[in-house]
């Protein structure tokens, strides 16, 4: 190799290096400025909150608990009735006209053994629903054999036809363990196909926004979880 070539070589790699490096500065200014730009944004539109992200929901699951059981709920606050338990039984494969009786829901229901995160019972004993939601926790030790005894009790006492007595285990996985007795599989995923489609069918713009902010965390942390 001759200098002349070897001069040549460097000043090629040299220029090609500068043209990176300028390249990247180009980029690194963009970058800048648009975050720069989406600062101002946000000043005005503040679109970044999400109200379940500061109160830490990520992977409580009492708090999960609590928020899907106001969902579910038709005489609370986002003011859709059974909207979103419609949409809920049409993803959890169970019968649709629960949703035009009237029910009660309650969280964290102590029974003889056991205490079901999630009870849905009609008024006048036309149905009954046991969730047991899972988002970072295990089964404990022969939970759903007890949960299962405590809900045939209930619905020997309230007098729910054996048909229309259910037991749902929610995980973000939507599997269930050995020895399920009644329990049926529900995941994450239904569950947030349910919220999505009450978004877009809700009246209310406060109740659509509730939605989608929490379908946000469900979907970036829960089955996000899950898939990783």
């Amino acid at each position: 190799m001759t200098i002349k070539e070897l001069l040549d070589g460097f000043v090629e790699i040299h220029n090609r290096e500068v043209n990176n490096r300028v390249d990247f500065e180009r980029f690194l200014d963009g970058f800048v400025e648009a975050r720069k730009s989406r600062i101002r944004s946000q000043r005005t539109t503040a679109d970044d909150i999400n109200v379940f992200e500061i109160l830490d929901f990520k992977y409580d699951e009492v708090r999960h608990s609590k928020f899907l059981a106001w969902l579910l709920n038709p005489e609370l606050e986002h003011a859709q009735g059974s909207l979103f338990f419609k949409y809920f039984l049409e993803y959890a494969e169970l019968p649709v006209e629960y949703a035009k009786k009237s029910y009660k829901v309650e969280t964290e229901v102590r029974h003889d053994e056991s205490q079901i995160d999630i009870e849905i019972k009609g008024d006048k004993s036309e149905f009954l629903i046991h969730i047991e939601n899972k988002v970072n926790a295990a089964e404990g030790e022969k939970q759903l054999e007890r949960e299962t005894r405590d809900l045939e009790k209930k619905r020997v006492r309230y007098r729910v036809k054996p048909e229309n007595t259910h037991a749902l285990y929610l995980t973000p996985s939507g599997e269930l363990p050995e020895n399920a007795r009644k329990f049926k599989a529900l995941s994450w995923r239904q569950v947030a196909q349910a919220i999505k489609t009450f978004e877009d069918n809700a009246k209310a713009e406060r109740a659509k926004w509730v939605a989608e902010q929490y379908l946000y965390v469900v979907e970036n942390y829960i089955i996000r979880m899950k898939e990783e």
